[in-house]
């Protein structure tokens, strides 16, 4: 998924150029560096998984930082002590400065990934969704959402007849699919320029024969 280009965001804040993830992993060289993965979800779970990875006698260690929330002394710390930060480009305010990591510190830019054109009507939660201890942001969050299930639930509507109308619905009457995708397409283009990946080809060859993501933002 790696494009031949290197990534001009990867250098790192000492003007050196990381290698390649696939070749850093192929040599062992994170499995003994403490990594730290900033952005969304998905960094969240590729945290995990890395961190799945390592066996005990490694010295490495897996952390994850969410940039879009508060900071606080304890990413501040996992910031600083990293040997490697996995940046996620996204078109998201960030509340972590990236200036703001040591000098030193190798940052790996990756973008992204999105197919939230295949979900026009999402952005919004489920009008009785509520937090829970299993599920802090609620069984329905606006990932899970339907803006135009929520409309009909808003006018009462029985679930018999909201199925109906919701089968029957030509989604163009309700938004501009077209224009929906070209942003989509511009949007994920920009992010793997910018970090020399190209996800947004594979995800225009396969979305119409596999189902690779979850919702618009979970893979």
């Amino acid at each position: 998924m790696r494009s031949t280009a290197p990534s001009e965001s990867s250098v790192d804040r000492t003007g050196r150029q990381p290698r390649d993830l696939d070749q850093l992993a192929a040599e062992r060289v994170l499995t003994d560096r403490r990594v730290a993965f900033v952005g969304n979800c998905q960094m969240f779970r590729l945290s995990k998984l890395y961190g799945s990875s390592l066996t005990t006698g490694m010295r490495g260690a897996s952390e994850y930082v969410n940039p879009h929330v508060e900071s606080d002394p304890a990413c501040a710390s996992i910031l600083a002590e990293a040997d490697f930060v996995i940046w996620q480009v996204s078109d998201a305010a960030s509340r972590i400065a990236r200036s703001s990591l040591p000098i030193g510190t190798r940052v790996i830019d990756v973008p992204l990934v999105s197919a939230v054109f295949l979900w026009p009507f999402a952005g919004r939660p489920h009008p009785k969704n509520e937090r829970v201890p299993h599920a802090p942001n609620g069984p329905f969050d606006p990932e899970l959402g339907d803006t135009y299930l929520n409309s009909l639930i808003a006018q009462g509507v029985t679930p018999d007849e909201a199925v109906s109308r919701y089968l029957s619905l030509d989604f163009r009457t309700r938004t501009n699919l077209d224009r929906v995708y070209e942003l989509w397409f511009e949007a994920q283009g920009r992010r793997d320029r910018a970090t020399g990946f190209a996800f947004r080809d594979s995800i225009v060859d396969s979305f119409r024969t596999e189902q690779t993501f979850l919702t618009g933002r979970v893979p």
